[in-house]
């Protein structure tokens, strides 16, 4: 009798480990599913640009001057950058923005070297202090001395207010400081980076010329034209400076002051 019930009970005990089993390799072939889900609709939203410039970066990172070096790494987050603020419709979110949260982690891990951010302001940006360790490395000057300026000018003379806005800091001359910087980095470096510094001296031009919102009054953007003609006598916006000053004189000026720009 007992040797029976020890059988009985010994099936059992197999039925039981059979079932555990199989349910275990049930549970370990859905997570598997799982990521192979998750990885699928990450590869489904995540731009392709993001993917190339991780794989470029994992190249560059081993050996910083393999094919297009620092330079081209930067163009290649750039599209990243762009794809990954492009909005998927008319009057809809753009993609950053769109992404499941593990979506945007593996984003920011893909990106590494740029700041990516979608709380409050949205912008993806190259960090200049990771890309200055990098060409460094590679005994690159013409770059480290591009994220040099990069670094000191990218927001020196604009306060961000809202998403896309801002004011700008006119009369504490860093708008024609950085434009001096920029121009000075061209003469040395004219083949270097050329759409990058061509980028930053125009939107420099565009705002000297055209900027309206002053985050001070509009005797600081006296100041910061009279510098501007200074330095720069002959450039191809001192025309448009000296209207721009002639303005403010003749209480004509279209600046506005202590500006919050919505």
């Amino acid at each position: 009798m007992s040797y029976r019930l020890h059988v009985k009970s010994t099936v059992a005990t197999r039925g039981i480990l059979r079932f555990i089993l199989v349910a275990s390799i049930c549970l370990l072939s859905t997570a598997g599913q799982g990521d192979e889900l998750l990885a699928t609709r990450q590869a489904q939203t995540i731009p392709e640009e993001v993917e190339v410039y991780s794989r470029e970066l994992n190249i560059i990172s081993n050996n910083p001057n393999a094919n297009k070096g620092v330079e081209g790494l930067l163009q290649l987050g750039r599209k990243a950058s762009d794809a990954l603020v492009r909005s998927l419709s008319p009057g809809k979110a753009d993609i950053l923005e769109s992404l499941s949260e593990d979506e945007f982690q593996a984003v920011v891990l893909k990106m590494k070297g740029f700041s990516v951010n979608r709380q409050e302001t949205v912008f993806v940006e190259p960090d200049p202090n990771f890309f200055i360790a990098l060409a460094k490395r590679s005994g690159d000057q013409a770059s480290v001395d591009f994220f040099e300026v990069y670094r000191k000018t990218k927001f020196a003379y604009f306060r961000q207010q809202t998403d896309y806005n801002g004011c700008y800091l006119f009369g504490t001359l860093t708008m024609v400081d950085s434009y001096k910087q920029w121009v000075t980095y061209n003469k040395k470096y004219p083949t270097r980076y050329p759409e990058e510094v061509r980028n930053f001296i125009r939107d420099i031009e565009e705002e000297l010329t055209g900027g309206t919102c002053a985050c001070d009054d509009k005797e600081s953007a006296l100041r910061e034209f009279e510098a501007f003609i200074q330095a720069f006598p002959h450039s191809k916006i001192t025309t448009r400076i000296h209207e721009r000053i002639n303005q403010i004189h003749q209480g004509k000026s279209d600046i506005r002051e202590h500006c919050i720009n919505n």
